[in-house]
């Protein structure tokens, strides 16, 4: 399960000081701390799996996909790994560990630190559409 690598960031630090893992100011805790921008280099968490399985056997969602397409979403997973389709639309209605639902802390990205993740994440997302169809749509260019 894949999210635009740049949305996905703000969340993390939203859960992390949720949590009282992250005391520093959002500025200083992106540009500092590496995490963040590997936890959203995809290519680079995919690539050693694609090493030892065929690619037929790996299949890649789009949160965003999940989110606004569940029913969809899951019957592709669960055709991917061979059990039945039916699914109770009530049984995955809600939406469970949002970020939104934590204490409120200002995630904004400021531009210049959004500009320079972009410049991290971009040769990543790049290796990621070469190997996976459906993130094109992730504004990187």
């Amino acid at each position: 399960l894949i999210r635009h690598p740049i949305e996905r960031i703000p969340s993390m630090y939203i859960h992390l000081v949720a949590d009282g893992h992250e005391p520093r100011p959002l500025r200083a805790a992106l540009l500092d701390d590496p995490d963040y921008v590997l936890t959203s280099s995809y290519a680079y968490q995919l690539e050693p799996y694609l090493e030892r399985f065929d690619p037929s056997h790996i299949l890649v969602i789009d949160a965003d996909r999940l989110r606004h397409d569940r029913i969809a979403a899951l019957a592709e997973v669960f055709g991917f790994i061979g059990v039945e389709r039916r699914i109770d639309p009530q049984s995955v209605a809600a939406e469970h560990n949002r970020a939104a639902d934590r204490r409120p802390v200002d995630a904004t990205i400021p531009a210049d630190v959004e500009q320079e993740l972009r410049r991290r994440l971009a040769p990543d997302v790049s290796r990621l559409r070469s190997l996976v169809p459906g993130c094109s749509g992730w504004d990187f260019d």
